[in-house]
C-alpha cells in the first residue's frame, strides 16, 4: 500500500525521492480512491426540460363533406356579405296541367302557364377564427404552427353547427323521421331510408359514430376504405355516399343522422375579399385552402402586431345556409325528434 512507501524517519529528500520513483503508482491509487469515495453532486436544477418540435392536438370532431349534402354556390364576387337567393321551382308534377284534346285530339292551345318558382333566401356571414402567440410565447418555444390544427377544426365545428341547425324534423317534415336506437340500428334501417328517398337522384347519408360503425365495420364489406372528399365511402350498401359526422349538438333533439339528395340544403360559401394592393407594406399575408373534411373554402391570414410583438393568424370563410328542397331530406333519431 502507498502508506508503506514512506517512513516517519525519512528525511524530506528521501521522501521526495520515493515520491518521484513511485509517481505512477501514486496516481493510480489516487484515481482509485476518488472513484470509490468521491461521488459527484450535481444540482437537479441543472437538468432542464426541452420542447419536442411540433404539437399534438387533441382529436377534433369529424365532419361530412358538405358538397355531398348541399347545393353549394360561391358568394357575390363584389360583395360577399350579400344575401343570396336560390330559385326553387315548385311546379306541380302530377300531370294535371298537361294540355290535350280539342280538334283532332290535339291541344286546343299551346299556351298554358301555371309554373311556380319561389325564392329561398340565404344570409351570408363572415366567420373568423383568430389565434396568436406573444413574444414571450415565441421565446418559450411555442410556434404559431402549433395552433393551426386546433383552430381550423374549431372553425369547422362552428360551420358544421350553422349548417346542422337546419337539420330538424320540422324543416324536413315531408318524410317521416326514422326512429331507432344504436342497439337496434342496422341494414334494415338503411333499407327503410332508401325507400323513403325513392325520388332522390342521389342518396347520401351521414351518421354519428355508434350508428356509423354498425354499417361500415362489417367483414362482409371487406373493410372498405374511405374516399375523398370527406370521411366517407362511395357506392356502398346501396348509398351513393356514406359519411361519418360526430358533431350534432346544433341539430334537432335526438337526431343522429341525415339522409338526403344534395339539393335538400342550399349553401353559399367562399373566400372573403382582400384588397391586397391597398394594404401598406404587405403586413397581411393570405393563403387559400379548404376546411378539412367539410371540403369548403377557407382563407388563412397572417400578420404581426409591432406594438405588442404578437404573431397573429386567422382562418376565415364566408358562409350561409338554408333549407332548399325539403322533400328529399330525411332525419334519423334515437327517439321522437324535434
Amino acid at each position: 500500500m502507498l502508506h508503506n512507501i514512506f517512513d516517519a524517519a525519512d528525511t524530506p529528500q528521501t521522501a521526495y525521492s520515493l515520491m518521484r520513483t513511485n509517481w505512477a503508482t501514486l496516481r493510480r491509487d489516487a484515481a482509485h480512491r476518488d472513484s470509490v469515495q468521491n461521488t459527484n453532486s450535481f444540482s437537479s436544477s441543472l437538468t432542464t426540460n426541452f420542447l419536442i418540435l411540433g404539437a399534438t392536438t387533441t382529436a377534433p370532431a369529424r365532419f361530412a363533406a358538405l358538397p355531398m349534402f348541399a347545393r353549394i354556390v360561391p358568394p357575390d364576387g363584389e360583395k360577399p356579405l350579400a344575401a343570396g337567393e336560390f330559385k326553387l321551382t315548385q311546379t306541380a308534377q302530377t300531370g294535371a296541367t298537361v294540355v290535350t284534346g280539342g280538334v283532332g285530339n290535339t291541344p286546343a292551345t299551346y299556351e298554358a302557364g301555371g309554373d311556380i318558382i319561389n325564392p329561398v333566401s340565404c344570409t351570408v356571414n363572415q366567420y373568423t377564427q383568430p389565434f396568436a402567440i406573444t413574444n414571450t410565447d415565441l421565446n418559450s418555444g411555442i410556434r404559431l404552427a402549433d395552433l393551426v390544427t386546433a383552430n381550423m377544426a374549431n372553425l369547422g365545428t362552428k360551420i358544421a353547427k350553422v349548417y346542422c341547425a337546419y337539420i330538424t324534423a320540422a324543416n324536413y317534415s315531408t318524410l317521416a323521421p326514422i326512429i331507432a336506437t344504436a342497439g337496434a340500428f342496422g341494414y334494415s334501417i338503411i333499407q327503410q331510408a332508401w325507400g323513403a328517398l325513392k325520388k332522390a337522384n342521389r342518396k347520401n347519408l351521414m351518421l354519428d359514430g355508434p350508428y356509423f360503425a354498425k354499417l361500415i365495420n362489417q367483414p362482409t364489406l371487406f373493410q372498405a376504405v374511405p374516399v375523398v372528399p370527406g370521411a366517407g365511402w362511395k357506392n356502398i350498401i346501396g348509398l351513393d355516399y356514406l359519411a361519418l359526422r360526430t358533431e350534432w349538438s346544433a341539430a334537432g333533439a335526438n337526431i343522429y343522422g341525415f339522409a338526403c339528395d344534395p339539393q335538400a340544403m342550399g349553401i353559399i360559401c367562399g373566400y372573403p375579399l382582400l384588397d391586397s394592393p391597398a394594404i401598406p407594406g404587405g403586413i397581411l399575408a393570405e393563403a387559400r385552402g379548404v376546411i378539412t373534411d367539410l371540403n369548403i373554402p377557407l382563407s388563412a391570414y397572417n400578420w404581426f402586431n409591432t406594438s405588442t410583438r404578437t404573431y397573429w393568424g386567422s382562418f376565415d370563410t364566408m358562409f350561409g345556409a338554408n333549407v332548399l328542397d325539403s322533400t328529399v331530406g330525411l332525419v334519423l333519431a334515437s327517439s321522437t325528434p324535434t
